[in-house]
């Protein structure tokens, strides 16, 4: 009788294989997700700025002054951010605005 023709069953060996094979995908995986989750987070930050920046010219035209460079007048006031003043998705903090340019302080993720 065949030795092979009785085993039902995978070997040791394929088992592992077949294992080794789903790990590498697995990690193939997830650092696509990583990486999917970071660029999302820095369009997020982009958009956020652009929030801000538009709070600062807001504040401007209906105060008749710029808000403080740690925009915490505006981050006081309900009106421009019911929910609070936004923060940078990526780790960055809280956003500053640069006095010269009245714009956001530029930050790298």
């Amino acid at each position: 009788m065949d030795r092979h023709a009785a085993q039902d069953g995978f070997s040791l060996r394929e088992l592992g294989i077949v294992v080794l094979v789903l790990a590498m995908l697995s990690g193939a995986v997830a650092a696509r997700f990583a990486r999917a989750r970071t660029a999302a987070a820095e369009v997020s930050c982009e958009e956020n700025v652009a929030r801000v920046n538009q709070a600062i010219e807001l504040w401007y035209f209906e105060k008749g002054r710029w808000p403080a460079s740690d925009l915490s007048d505006i981050g006081r006031d309900r009106w421009y951010f019911p929910a609070g003043p936004p923060r940078c998705p990526v780790g960055c903090g809280p956003y500053g605005m640069d006095p010269t340019t009245r714009r956001v302080v530029a930050h790298r993720h």
